[in-house]
This record gives structure tokens, C-alpha cells and sequence, in this order.
């Protein structure tokens, strides 16, 4: 039994590495074309490219696994099935369950591998490959700047611009909501210009040309509020220094970059979820505080001398004459309470939504490596049933069922960010709803049951065709004597 397990074992990675590096190459080039425009032919050297690369397969490794398990599955047995050998096997007495037992040993180190890589190299791998692209975007500043997308990544300031050529920007807008603008508007526009690194790093300086720029004025009355002071100047050429310095700090990123969800192991997640949570509840208490406090009055500006009672008959204990005014000051009130609940809510989803994903994350690391397995029961089994080896068909399989099982993650993991699930079934589902399928299969495919056969499905339908067809000739046959 020795050499039986062998041969399944290694006709198994036979099929299992190339698929797997071919998976994590092609998952790897979309991240590849998103930033190839600024990599390429922009004077970075090349091993920092190929870093770069490096840092991106990990990502791919959690999405080009499972692939790499169910189509290789079906592949191996498949080609078993297609050859005959298959049946060999469990004409000798080996049924289908050790026939996959070596195979099943095999899914369970990957699976346990997988668990150990998701939860301490992809984190690691996100981080020094953000870190990477922060570096590079500072060796070139224009490198973050998407044409027609601002970039905020610069505190205080939001840039936009049309196009791009190395460090050249054309159709430039920029807008400075800095502290040095006294919490103004100001706007500067310009048809192009030249950005580049000054002073070991510190300034980021742009030498804007043809342009003009826009600032609004403090106003000191409420006149001069509604007819909207403005200051409007042109420029040939201008030069505008942005400090980098509260970015050069320490290692690039660190502090922040550290804090994402994707960068965090098991542990991690569940102390920046832990303390999320005590965020919200201190949140939460401090904004009902607030209102409390704003929804009744305990000092009434509209005359001292009145003894003021609170509750529904609160207004008939207000001077006629101060009625008006207490009936705008309440209006006025009850607007700026509903905006400020309305921004609370936002504040709150936000924050929900950011718990949440931390739980999803969690979750997945956990369950990637499970999937592997039940995508695997999926696979074996159905291509022990079709006995189809090869690429061709096999390959149009897997794809199918991938890519309905890519759906699911995606729309339950939609919907557990959204809070209309749970973060557990968010991620579980996908894996739950695939778990009777494989073991469905698992099981018709050690009875050697035709389940992919169409004949058995339409001998039910066969039958009950043919016994009407009975029924009316007898009543011909009834009506003719």
C-alpha cells in the first residue's frame, strides 16, 4: 500500500505545484497592471520592482490556493478515472476514501501551512510591500497621483491632477485646507507643473506655471458673510512648499500602517478590535451626554426673572412677548441636534463597519485553510465521477465552481461589513453551503454512483411518459371493442 500511496501522493503534486505557481502568477499580474504605467520607465531600479512582486504574491497566496486545490484535484482523479486506474485500484479490494487518505494527510499540512502563512507572513508582507510603495512615491512624488482622482495622502492638502509625466503634472488643482489657511478656502489651479523632494526629503515643492488662485476672506460681519470676500490672483509661475516632515518621522508608515487589518495577526486583531470597541462606547456615552444636556436647559437666556417649568405645558410658562423667540431658538435647536445625530450616525457606521471588517479578517484566517479542504472533497470526488483528466474539461470546471464560490465570499462578506450578517456566517457560509456538496459527492463517488449520468435522471421521467402512452392506448383499444 506503500507504493499505492506514492504514486496518488506524487501524481498529486505533479499537478498541485505548477497549478499553484501558474495561480499565483496570473492573480499576481492584476496587482501588477494597476501601478505598471508607474513602474516601468520611471528610473526605479529593478530589484525594487521585483521586491515589490515579491511582496505582492504573498496577497495572492489565500486566493490562488484554493484554485490550485480544486483543479488539481479534479485533474488527478479525473486522469485516474480516465485510464482506468481508478478502477484498477478498487477492483483490488482499496476503496475510494484510501485511495484519497495520503492525499487527504497532504490537504491537511497545506491547510495547517495555510493558517500559519495568512496568520504571520501576509501581514508582514502587506506591511514592508505599503512601506514600499511609500518609499518609492517619495523617490518619485507624482507616483501616488492618479490623474483625475485626489490624493490626500499629504495632511492638509487634497491635490488632483489631469495627467502626469515623470515628475511633470498638468491641469493642476490643488486645495489647501492647511492651519496656515485659518480654516479659508483657498484653491490654487494651474495649467502645469514640476514637483520634486528638497532639503534631504522634508519639503515636497511645486513649481506651478500658468495659473491662478482662489482664497476666501474672514468675515468679521454678518453683511460681509452673505457677500462672499474672496481673493483672486494670477500667476505666471509660482512656487508652493508643502513640510514632509511629520511623514519622516521614525520608520515611513509605521505607526499608521500598523493599525490596518490587513497587516495584523490573530492576536493583534482581536486587541485593536477589543479596543474599537471601547472607542465606540466612550463615543456613544459622550455624544448621549451632550444631548442630554442640550435637550433640556438647566440656564434660559430668555429673561432670569421668569421661573421656567419643563414639560409638554413648557411654552405657556413663557412670557408672551419672548414666545417667538423661544419658538426659534427651540427650531434652531432641534435643527442643529438632528445634523449633529445625523453626523453621529455616520461616525457610528463608520466605526461598525471598521469593527467589523477587523472580525472578517480574523475569521478568514481561519477559514481559507478550511476551504481548502472542502473545495478539495469537491474536487477529488467529481473528478473520480467524470473521469475526465487533462486540462480541458477539468479546467472548465474548476473555473465554474471557483468562481460561484469566489461570489459567495464576496457578496457574504459584503453583507457582513454592511451588518446584515453576522461577521461569522459573512465568511462560514460559503464554506458551510460547499461542505454537504462535497460530502454528497464524496459519498456517490465511493458507491460508484452515476450522478453525473442523465440517464438516470430521465429513466423516472421515461417512465411515467411510457405508462400514460399505456393508459391511452388501453383506452383506445377499451373504446374500439
Amino acid at each position: 500500500m506503500k507504493r499505492l500511496d506514492q504514486y496518488v501522493l506524487s501524481s498529486f503534486v505533479k499537478v498541485f505545484i505548477p497549478t499553484l505557481l501558474v495561480s499565483i502568477f496570473t492573480l499576481m499580474m492584476q496587482l501588477l497592471w494597476k501601478y505598471i504605467d508607474d513602474l516601468v520607465g520611471r528610473g526605479i531600479e529593478w530589484y525594487y520592482i521585483v521586491e515589490l512582486l515579491f511582496f505582492w504574491s504573498a496577497q495572492v497566496v489565500p486566493m490562488a490556493l484554493p484554485i490550485a486545490v480544486l483543479l488539481s484535484s479534479i485533474m488527478t482523479f479525473g486522469g485516474f478515472g480516465e485510464h482506468y486506474e481508478l478502477a484498477a485500484m478498487r477492483s483490488s479490494g482499496v476503496s475510494l476514501y484510501r485511495i484519497m487518505r495520503p492525499v487527504i494527510v497532504l490537504m491537511s499540512l497545506i491547510a495547517f501551512g495555510m493558517f500559519f502563512f495568512s496568520n504571520n507572513v501576509i501581514p508582514v508582507a502587506n506591511f514592508k510591500g505599503e512601506n514600499l510603495l511609500i518609499n518609492i512615491s517619495r523617490q518619485k512624488p507624482a507616483f501616488n497621483l492618479t490623474p483625475g482622482v485626489f490624493y490626500d495622502g499629504i495632511d492638509g492638502y487634497s491635490i488632483k491632477i489631469g495627467g502626469k509625466d515623470e515628475n511633470k503634472i498638468y491641469d493642476v488643482f490643488i486645495y489647501d485646507f492647511s492651519e496656515d489657511t485659518r480654516k479659508q478656502n483657498k484653491v490654487i489651479m494651474a495649467r502645469e507643473g514640476v514637483m520634486r523632494l528638497i532639503e534631504n526629503e522634508s519639503w515636497l515643492e511645486f513649481t506651478l506655471i500658468d495659473g491662478h488662485s482662489y482664497e476666501e476672506l474672514p468675515a468679521s460681519r454678518r453683511d460681509d458673510r452673505e457677500d462672499g470676500l474672496h481673493l483672486k490672483s494670477s500667476f505666471d509661475e509660482t512656487i508652493l512648499r508643502i513640510s514632509l516632515v511629520s511623514l519622516a518621522q521614525g520608520n515611513l508608515g509605521e505607526v499608521n500602517r500598523r493599525r490596518h487589518f490587513r497587516m495584523m495577526n490573530v492576536d493583534q486583531l482581536v486587541v485593536a478590535y477589543d479596543s474599537l470597541v471601547d472607542q465606540l462606547a466612550v463615543r456613544q456615552d459622550a455624544m448621549a451626554e451632550v444631548m442630554t444636556h442640550k435637550y433640556w436647559f438647566n440656564e434660559v437666556n430668555v429673561d432670569s426673572s421668569y421661573e421656567l417649568s419643563r414639560g409638554p405645558h413648557f411654552l405657556e410658562t413663557v412670557p408672551p412677548s419672548l414666545r417667538k423667540r423661544a419658538i426659534e431658538n427651540g427650531r434652531r435647536t432641534a435643527q442643529n441636534n438632528r445634523s449633529q445625530y445625523a453626523d453621529q450616525k455616520d461616525e457610528y457606521d463608520y466605526r461598525e463597519e471598521y469593527m467589523a471588517r477587523h472580525l472578517i479578517e480574523w475569521h478568514k484566517k481561519f477559514a481559507v485553510s478550511v476551504g481548502c479542504l472542502i473545495l478539495f472533497f469537491v474536487g477529488a470526488p467529481f473528478g473520480a465521477i467524470i473521469r475526465k483528466g487533462g486540462v480541458g474539461f477539468p479546467f472548465v470546471i474548476s473555473i465554474v465552481i471557483f468562481l460561484i464560490y469566489h461570489v459567495m465570499i464576496t457578496t457574504f462578506e459584503k453583507f457582513g461589513r454592511q451588518g446584515s450578517l453576522p461577521e461569522f456566517w459573512a465568511v462560514w457560509l460559503p464554506s458551510l453551503i460547499l461542505l454537504p456538496i462535497g460530502i454528497f459527492l464524496t459519498v456517490k463517488a465511493a458507491r460508484d454512483s452515476s450522478v453525473l449520468d442523465a440517464e438516470s435522471y430521465l429513466r423516472p421521467f421515461r417512465w411515467i411518459v411510457q405508462r400514460l402512452k399505456a393508459r391511452k392506448q388501453n383506452e383506445r383499444a377499451t373504446d374500439t371493442v
